[in-house]
């Protein structure tokens, strides 16, 4: 995970992940959220790239962070034919 300022050119940080990243980002009060394909739930200062905390979700993650009322919600796992009858 990189954050660029692409009229500067200039890598501002950059994170490593350790896993695909396929879930799109969301930022809020200057947190940026996301998942990564092994599960884990990131919460990273967007100006310094710093990790605030992380979730181990225990699956994968692809779907963008919603938040409300203080409540963060993200989906987990995987979806295939045998989940649904």
């Amino acid at each position: 995970l990189s954050v660029n300022l692409f009229a500067q050119d200039l890598v501002v940080w950059s994170l490593d992940t350790e896993s695909i990243l396929y879930s799109s980002p969301l930022v809020v009060d200057g947190v940026l959220y996301i998942g990564n394909n092994s599960g884990v739930f990131y919460a990273i200062n967007s100006a310094t790239g710093e990790i605030n905390w992380q979730f181990d979700s225990g699956s994968e993650i692809r779907s963008k962070a919603a938040i409300a009322d203080n409540m963060i919600c993200f989906v987990s796992g995987t979806i295939s034919e045998e989940n649904y009858p």
